[in-house]
């Protein structure tokens, strides 16, 4: 089982992350803000984190800035996810962070790509 960090303050958004994964052998972790992400993602080491950038308490950029400084979360894939296209000087601010970015809103298929590609291998499927 696949254990996934989802950061959004949004509970839609963070239901609609579950249902996009719901085929998936994944066990979802959800957070509503920064600070409740960081806590998580040390509590219970995901394998992946999907993660958006504008969160209460820590920005999803501050979270990651936290991540990358402890030694036990700092290989940890992550997927930033924001509401508008990231311009080209941040991607590249950030690019050694951030295993992908996605722009809202994006279809199921993008997201699965997303996260094959990041774990280099396919998702599991629910048996």
């Amino acid at each position: 089982m696949l254990k996934v960090l989802v950061a959004d303050d949004q509970d839609h958004t963070r239901q609609l992350y579950s249902l996009m994964l719901s085929a998936y052998d994944c066990e979802i972790l959800e957070a509503v803000t920064g600070r409740q992400a960081l806590s998580l993602a040390k509590e219970h080491r995901p394998e992946l984190i999907i993660l958006d950038h504008n969160m209460p308490e820590l920005t999803g950029y501050e979270v990651i800035q936290e991540i990358r400084k402890d030694d036990g979360l700092k290989k940890i894939p992550v997927i930033l996810i924001t509401g508008k296209d990231f311009d080209a000087g941040f991607k590249e601010w950030i690019k050694l962070d951030v295993g992908e970015f996605m722009a809202k809103p994006f279809t199921v298929d993008d997201l699965v790509k997303a996260m094959e590609k990041i774990l280099r291998g396919p998702l599991p499927l629910k048996t």
